[in-house]
């Protein structure tokens, strides 16, 4: 009976020594994958830290971007308006020498007569 005991008491404690290394390669296998984990998540915030910081300085751009647009929109205003006031004053000049060239055709055709000899030259001037 002892010796049952024995055997039974021998062949339990191999089960349990199985168990145990079964144990232990799970617990290792567990420890890897963990550090693995570990590992990837380092690298997670590594990529996360300059994704971070490339969307700061794209921000940046971007905002120095509108600012010089801005910038920009302003000058071509700013041109925009001296084109306008060169085209008005470029629109008075033209109505002055209108103007005058009328008041030199009225003045050459009042002195020249239908009988002088200069009027053929003179005929185109003929305001109608």
């Amino acid at each position: 009976m002892v010796v049952i005991e024995r055997n039974e008491a021998k062949t339990k404690i191999k089960k349990l020594e199985h168990e145990i290394l079964s144990c232990n390669d799970i617990l290792s296998n567990t420890r890897g994958y963990v550090k693995e984990l570990e590992a990837s998540l380092t690298e997670i915030g590594i990529i996360y830290k300059t994704i971070r910081n490339e969307g700061k300085m794209l921000k940046l751009r971007v905002e120095e971007l509108e600012k010089e647009v801005t910038r920009q929109n302003g000058v071509i205003s700013d041109k925009d308006e001296e084109k306008r006031e060169a085209i008005r004053q470029l629109c008075y000049s033209v109505e002055y020498h209108r103007s005058e060239y009328r008041q030199l055709v009225q003045a050459i055709n009042k002195v020249a007569s239908p009988s002088s000899p200069w009027s053929r030259c003179y005929s185109f001037l003929r305001l109608h």
